[in-house]
């Protein structure tokens, strides 16, 4: 979803990159009464920021769409429905990411805590997938409020497939130690196990 990460990244450049822009742009948004604040840049080193900057984009839509267009620029696209709705779903993943990511930072976690998490990520994504199918979008906050019936839902199932295979391909040699991982997390219990396989 390249194209529209450029877009949201293009569009925040131009209205906080420029002085004038940007003061006008917050102007804006005292006179509409906009509760939320500045649109937030997004960089590629700090790639976590990506969430925040999309996430922010979106409540402020309607406000960055009329400033664009006191402009002059072209709004089509941001006025597309299957770009919405495209953005719509880039931001729910990307914030379901996120929330991974915090869980697999910090100190004094154990392996087999970090691989845990990654295969619940995994299994939640297979479930995700299911429901999109079904057209079910209770875990997708910012598509739920796209209309369903313009959601290309078959595409947006593809798109998961390839993140849960990229999770496989690039976790596949913890999966080979996976033994090992719960013997330090349970290890009465993967004795007991033992055991009781070379009895029966």
């Amino acid at each position: 979803m390249k194209n529209v990460m450029e877009l949201v990244i293009h569009t925040v450049n131009f209205i906080r990159s420029r002085g004038l822009n940007h003061r006008q742009f917050k102007q804006l948004l005292e006179g509409c009464g906009s509760e939320a604040e500045d649109v937030i840049y997004f960089s590629q080193v700090r790639w976590l920021s990506r969430a925040a900057t999309l996430k922010r984009f979106w409540i402020l839509l309607p406000e960055i769409v009329l400033f664009l267009k006191i402009k002059g620029k072209d709004t089509s696209l941001l006025e597309n429905i299957d770009c919405l709705n495209d953005l719509a779903f880039l931001i729910d993943m990307t914030q379901m990411l996120m929330e991974l990511n915090l869980k697999l930072q910090g100190r004094d976690q154990l392996i087999s805590k970090l691989f845990e998490n990654v295969e619940t990520f995994v299994l939640k994504l297979k479930l995700l997938k299911q429901q999109l199918s079904s057209k079910v979008l209770v875990h997708f906050k910012a598509l739920s409020e796209r209309n369903i019936n313009t959601i290309d839902s078959e595409r947006y199932c593809t798109l998961i497939l390839k993140l849960i295979d990229e999770f496989d391909t690039r976790f596949c040699d913890f999966k080979k130690e996976k033994n090992e991982y719960l013997r330090i997390h349970f290890p009465s219990k993967l004795r007991q196990l033992e055991m009781n396989f070379k009895w029966n």
